[in-house]
């Protein structure tokens, strides 16, 4: 996960062409952000902002983008909107079902101390169960979780658990299977 904040990105120029319909919650708009990302491949990791339209009160996400990488997106959030109306206020990405690179179930220290750079809510999408759970800096029940040990608290050898907030629509074989599947059996009998 890389944010502006951190990583010093370009800005990005955003008009609703680059974004989704309008949603009633951000809860609506995060899971459908990440049941679009599921749809484009769950072979790479995705991300993207989540936004506010200030007038109508309605959420909307950025179409979700990609680095082409199992273990990590970029999500830039110095983003600037054609409609002044139009906010930041969260973000959203994916974890593939490569259990083997990262923890596909939880989220990264990187992931949280981005949120508390930034105050925003993050949502994560798991490829392996179709589960989007939420992560909240403003949660009480969340910053227990930050031992003091980093900075703003977070551990970085520690996977962080959110709240469930709903689950997509899984329809492909995850990718650790099809990995163990594509092995040649030449190499299985060496294995054994």
């Amino acid at each position: 996960m890389c944010f502006v904040a951190v990583c010093n990105g370009s800005t990005l120029h955003v008009s609703y062409n680059n974004l989704s319909r309008p949603y009633d919650t951000l809860d609506q708009a995060a899971i459908e952000a990440v049941q679009d990302s599921y749809a484009r491949s769950n072979h790479y990791e995705f991300g993207g902002v989540l936004v506010f339209n200030k007038k109508t009160h309605k959420y909307y996400y950025q179409i979700p983008s990609t680095d082409l990488s199992i273990d990590s997106v970029s999500v830039n959030h110095d983003v600037k909107f054609t409609d002044p109306d139009l906010i930041v206020v969260s973000e959203f990405h994916t974890h593939t079902c490569f259990p083997y690179t990262h923890y596909p179930t939880g989220f990264s220290p990187n992931d949280v101390f981005n949120y508390m750079v930034l105050g925003e809510v993050g949502y994560m999408g798991n490829f392996c169960n179709g589960i989007v759970q939420k992560w909240d800096p403003t949660d009480l029940r969340f910053l227990e979780e930050l031992d003091g040990a980093g900075p703003y608290g977070v551990d970085r050898q520690t996977v962080y658990w959110g709240d469930p907030v709903g689950k997509i629509r899984l329809n492909k074989t995850p990718d650790i299977q099809e990995s163990i599947l594509d092995i040649p059996f030449n190499l299985l009998e060496d294995i054994r």
